[in-house]
Parts: structure tokens; C-alpha cells; sequence
């Protein structure tokens, strides 16, 4: 009787969307809703190390390309619907040698030099039911406390299940469990997931890894997330976070953005006992083809705010001042960015645009960290980064969508930092394509 009446309450309610109009009873079939799209990408990575001991690797330079396909099947028609989605990512070296790897763009051999080829195949089957969709195989997700990292030639995924439901209009529940996963450069499914603490050359692993959360957009201007997550014998997770955009008039316009994680240890603890509460705050304004902001950060706890993700390499974290080089996310770490931005479309020339920053961080002490994480910072360390990226997307023409991308980050910092100083330059070309 109690099942009854919730279900009598959800279908008086106006947020529920009726089964008669769900994703599902509107499929058109397995082979009508299929898409495919294929991605080209070259890119060029130089990091210049500052200050480096003699006799030591001053400086990281790759050159690499790669295509990437990705086949989305619809789904079979009736109250059940099943497909499955297919990647396949496909890359060549084009320059870079033994004396140059840590760009991590290609796989690097024993033998210390960057291999030539790099393949990997991701296959997913999911199934549907009204507006809820499961998945079991190679994804990548992407939430605030469980996400992949596309920041070099090739994405990380991982593998295990997750479920969306979104059977209440403007609300989003998102599950997942995941046991491995493939770094950006693993051409298997296998890697463990667990975390990886910047520069220390040191993982931990966990068996597993879970996470729930709601998405709320209650308008087009207004969002709000709320998220828990395990990474098994290593720690649990909550987040919560919001944006709001706010046109002041047709020109001028404000937009902001709050996050806040608290992290503690779990379990078995592998990375020592945790507790720490991150959080930022950012808010924009926009007039015409400008755009000014600021973010202030901080890290309360005597541990790094560490990144989830595979062995090398991490997931994003959903705080202000990640940057290019540096996430500001030292012990106790407090930290202040300045940006602009500006779109030349407002000067005639649409497609191109400029982006500038800078971040300071400041008190950072990790001095009393533990485990995993000390003796990586000292007392009073203090760092900065400067970002400048230049990008410009062809408009129109058979070369619609090219993106060519220059981005260049420097990072200077006091003694004792887990950080290196450092010049960095990016180069992105990146073409894609709808093939049906």
C-alpha cells in the first residue's frame, strides 16, 4: 500500500517524468540512434625543469598523435532497451627519446624509451529502463569525486558499473562501483585504482572504488551537487558544490562557483590517517567580450588533498585553483587566483579566444603529515603559477571545428615544496569529426 501511494505522489508530482515520455519509449532502435564520431589529436609537450640538480633530466619533450573512435549504439526498442558503446584509441610517436620521457604521452619501455604504438579497445554494454541507464565495462566518469583525466594525448577510463536515473526532471541520481582502470597510457584494462600523490613516485592502491550522488538544476542559471565516495582502505569522501550565473543585462553578466570536500581516512587507512576539509570559491564577471574573476582556496589538514586515479596519473579536482601544473592543494595549503579571459568574437574574429592567470599559494606546512605524505613539504612554503592559453576554432569550411591550442604555464616555488620549478609548453591540434 505504501509502495502504491509514493508511486500515486510521483505521478501527481510535476518534476516526474511519465513513462510515456521517457528516453526509452521514444528509441528508434538499436542501428537508428547509433552514432559514431572519430577524434584526431596531435599534440606537443616540453616541460623545462629550473634549477635542477647537475647530472639530472632537466627538461620533459614529447611530440605524439592519435585517433580515437567512439561508436555509441541506440538502444532495442520496448520496455527494456539494450546497446553497447565501443572505443578505440589508436597512437603514434612522432619524436621523443630516453633522455626526454615524463611528458606522458606515450608508454615508456624498460629499456627507458617512449614506444611507437599505443592501442586500446573500451567496450561497455548498458541497458535502459524509462530514463535510468545502466552500464557495466570501460567508462569515464565524471563527477566531483570519481573522474578521468584527459589532460595528455589519450583519456583514462576504468572499469566496473555505474547507473544514471534520471526519472525526476531536473534531477540526476548517479551510482557507480569500479575495481581497475587503464591510465592514459595502458593499453589494458587492469591498472589498480587507488591514488597517487603528486611527484612522491609513490601509490596506493585500493580494491575497489564507489560513489553516489544527486544532481540538482532547478533552472538553466543554478546548479547543486551533492556526492559520497570509498576508495577501499584508503578513504571516504563527501562533496558538495553549486554554480549560479546571474545576467545583470544583455552585456554584463556574474557567475560563480563554490566547492567543498571533506576527506578521512577508512579501513585499513594505506595512506595513513586522513581528515581534511578542502574547499574554494570563484565568481566571474562578464561584460561583452571580457571576463574577470577571482577564487580563493583552502586546505585545512596536515595531508595533501590527494587526487584519486590510476597508477601515474589522476583525476581532476573539482576546486577553483586547479590549474595547469599545480592543484594549490598543499597542507594546509591557502591560495588566491586572478584570471581573464577575452573572446575575440567581440572584435570580429569568432573563434578565437585568450585566457590568463595567476595563482599564488601561501602557508603551506607539512611538517606533521604522515605516511604517504611526508616529508614532501616543509614549514612556511610558499609557490606560484602563471598560465596563459591561446586557442582558436575554425568556423566554417572543411576544416570546421579544427582547434589549434597553445598553452603555456609557469610554476616557481620556495624550498621544501613537493613541486618542481618549471616552464611548460602545450601544443593541441585536435580535429573532430561526426562520421554518422
Amino acid at each position: 500500500m505504501k509502495v502504491k501511494m509514493l508511486l500515486a505522489l510521483l505521478a501527481a508530482s510535476p518534476l516526474y517524468v511519465a513513462a510515456s515520455e521517457s528516453a526509452q519509449s521514444q528509441t528508434k532502435g538499436f542501428v537508428e540512434d547509433s552514432a559514431l564520431d572519430m577524434l584526431y589529436r596531435n599534440f606537443y609537450f616540453h616541460r623545462n625543469f629550473i634549477n635542477r640538480a647537475p647530472g639530472t633530466q632537466n627538461y620533459a619533450e614529447e611530440w605524439a598523435h592519435a585517433i580515437m573512435l567512439n561508436y555509441r549504439s541506440g538502444f532495442t526498442q520496448g520496455m527494456v532497451g539494450v546497446g553497447f558503446d565501443l572505443q578505440s584509441y589508436s597512437a603514434q610517436k612522432l619524436d621523443g627519446g630516453p633522455g626526454r620521457v615524463g611528458a606522458g604521452l606515450m608508454p615508456v619501455g624498460s629499456d627507458g624509451h617512449p614506444q611507437e604504438y599505443q592501442q586500446r579497445v573500451n567496450a561497455a554494454i548498458k541497458i535502459r529502463i524509462s530514463n535510468t541507464v545502466l552500464k557495466y565495462g570501460s567508462q569515464q566518469t565524471d563527477n566531483p569525486v570519481f573522474n578521468y583525466s584527459d589532460s595528455r594525448l589519450l583519456p583514462q577510463s576504468y572499469t566496473g558499473f555505474s547507473l544514471q536515473s534520471n526519472e525526476i526532471q531536473s534531477v540526476m541520481f548517479d551510482f557507480g562501483y569500479f575495481t581497475s582502470g587503464s591510465s592514459r597510457v595502458d593499453q589494458g584494462h587492469d591498472s589498480p585504482i587507488g591514488l597517487t600523490f603528486t611527484n612522491a613516485n609513490n601509490t596506493i592502491d585500493a580494491r575497489s572504488a564507489k560513489y553516489a550522488g544527486v544532481v540538482i538544476k532547478p533552472s538553466n542559471s543554478m546548479s547543486l551537487l551533492v556526492y559520497g565516495s570509498e576508495l577501499e582502505d584508503v578513504w571516504r569522501q563527501y562533496y558538495i558544490g553549486g554554480t549560479y550565473s546571474y545576467p545583470i543585462t544583455n552585456l554584463l553578466a556574474w557567475d560563480s562557483t563554490v566547492n567543498a570536500y571533506r576527506t578521512v581516512s577508512e579501513g585499513a587507512e594505506k595512506a595513513g590517517d586522513i581528515v581534511n576539509t578542502t574547499w574554494s570559491v570563484a565568481g566571474g564577471l562578464k561584460y561583452g567580450g571580457h571576463r574577470i574573476s577571482a577564487a580563493f582556496q583552502q586546505v585545512h589538514g596536515d595531508e595533501a588533498f590527494d587526487h584519486q586515479g590510476t597508477p601515474g596519473q589522476y583525476g581532476r579536482l573539482w576546486i577553483a585553483n586547479s590549474v595547469q601544473y599545480s592543484d594549490f592543494n598543499g597542507p594546509n595549503e591557502k591560495s588566491a587566483q586572478l584570471r581573464y579571459d577575452y573572446d575575440f568574437a567581440a572584435s570580429g574574429i569568432p573563434g578565437l579566444s585568450l585566457m590568463a592567470r595567476y595563482v599564488k599559494g601561501w602557508d603551506i606546512d607539512g611538517t606533521q603529515a604522515n605516511h604517504l605524505y611526508a616529508n614532501r613539504y616543509g614549514p612556511n612554503v610558499k609557490h606560484w603559477e602563471r598560465d596563459i592559453d591561446l586557442k582558436y576554432v575554425i568556423q566554417s569550411g572543411q576544416a570546421k571545428n579544427l582547434t589549434i591550442q597553445a598553452r603555456y604555464a609557469t610554476a616557481r616555488s620556495s624550498d621544501a615544496n613537493a613541486l618542481v620549478d618549471m616552464n611548460e609548453l602545450r601544443l593541441i591540434t585536435s580535429y573532430p569529426l561526426s562520421i554518422f
